[in-house]
């Protein structure tokens, strides 16, 4: 059988900062993993990318395989109908809808077939040594695969090292839920790796309690530069109704061991939960000046469908009865979809656009800290910075 997998473009995948246009183009890892499952099973691959090659030509096959992507949805569908149209009546498909859906590796980790693309055209390199989270926030759809962690060999992920070293990559980014959730996996990954002598600096996610100062110092020694956290909230209170099962003791300390070993630490917050008002967002400001951040994001809460969040909101009706679960419009990095109970979705636009002003401020000019403080100051240098990032992107179109 021949498979063809096709990478859909990404319809929005340009972010404006403060600092430069960001041309987000990451590498369709979980295309490329399953790949490998295909090629494994004996059957012919070919590989097309739409993201990096509008204009590829699309081959004939018995099997099409794609991803619709959160936030592209409708563009997406659009696309890969039009394919189907041109590849005949009797062409099989599966496609996915991430991360909406169920994911769908279950026994371990596939290596990525890094080899079908040009890993030198793309912005971030990312792949995976474990997948699927144990843990139950509320807010996540990682929640809703119900599927033990799962990992892969140690073999296929040098074997991936390699390759990207081979290609000239310099960074690469691993996107497991939890990188660190297995303590012995995690010393056998950083043994392999100096064993190997890899020059690939490396960057993770994963949660302040898989971390401690021995693991840190391990990452360190082998080149991982920044370790991303979920922070998500501004109390210890707010984290338990999110069962985040996280206490801001802990998240301290482990940014203090990450400054320590002079790894990078991303912190990532989540603002317009269903009960979020003034104080809460006064909260997140304050806990976002008081922590020593390198960088990090504050994202729209988003109420994916089948999550316990989703549920809460269509309880207190702040969900718009036209969204359906197949949309495009889930996506929790660019806009609000629905307001909280005491704010309108406008005003949750509005806060968590200050709040990333402020981080910002915080994690690149931190010796302006005390400026934001001041609410008229805070309000000039929040408006500088929209100045500044609406004349960047203009300059770079």
């Amino acid at each position: 059988m021949h498979v063809l997998f096709v990478n859909l473009p990404k319809i929005r995948n340009k972010y404006v900062t403060v600092f430069g246009m960001i041309d987000y183009s990451a590498t369709p890892t979980f295309l490329l993993m399953l790949a490998k499952q295909e090629a494994d099973k004996g059957n012919k691959i070919s590989f097309v990318d739409l993201q990096i090659n509008p204009n590829a030509k699309i081959p004939s096959a018995d099997k099409l395989v794609t991803i619709f992507y959160t936030g592209c949805y409708k563009e997406h569908k659009k696309i890969f109908d039009e394919m189907l149209v041109n590849q005949g009546e009797n062409i099989k498909k599966e496609t996915y809808l991430y991360p909406l859906e169920k994911i769908f590796l279950k026994e371990k980790v596939p290596r990525a077939m890094f080899e079908l693309i040009d890993v030198t055209k793309y912005s971030v390199i990312d792949t995976y040594l474990s997948l699927y989270c144990p843990n139950k926030c509320t807010f996540c759809v990682k929640t809703m695969s119900q599927n033990p962690v799962i990992y892969k060999d140690m073999n296929d992920y040098l074997e991936e090292i390699k390759y990207l070293e081979s290609k000239n990559i310099k960074k690469v980014s691993f996107s497991d839920p939890e990188f660190t959730i297995n303590r012995k996996r995690v010393l056998e990954f950083t043994e392999n790796y100096k064993k190997n002598n890899f020059n690939v600096q490396y960057e993770i996610t994963t949660r302040a309690d898989y971390l401690d100062e021995e693991i840190i110092k391990a990452l360190k020694k082998t080149n991982c530069y920044q370790v991303d956290i979920g922070i998500e909230r501004a109390s210890d209170r707010e984290l338990a109704k999110i069962r985040k099962n996280m206490t801001y003791k802990k998240i301290k300390q482990t940014l203090k061991f990450l400054k320590k070993y002079k790894v990078r630490a991303g912190g990532f917050f989540i603002f317009g939960f269903p009960d979020d008002n003034h104080k809460t967002y006064e909260r997140m400001k304050k806990k976002i000046l008081e922590l020593d951040l390198n960088t990090g994001r504050v994202n729209y809460f988003t109420p994916y469908p089948n999550t316990d969040v989703w549920q809460e909101c269509v309880q207190h009706d702040l969900i718009d009865k036209n969204l359906k679960k197949e949309t495009d419009t889930f996506s929790h990095q660019e806009f609000a979809i629905c307001g909280t109970r005491y704010l309108t979705k406008e005003q949750v636009n509005k806060y968590v656009e200050k709040l990333n002003n402020i981080l910002i401020i915080s994690t690149k000019l931190p010796k302006l800290k005390f400026l934001v403080k001041s609410k008229t100051i805070s309000k000039i240098i929040s408006h500088l910075i929209q100045k500044i990032a609406i004349l960047t992107k203009k300059l770079r179109r």
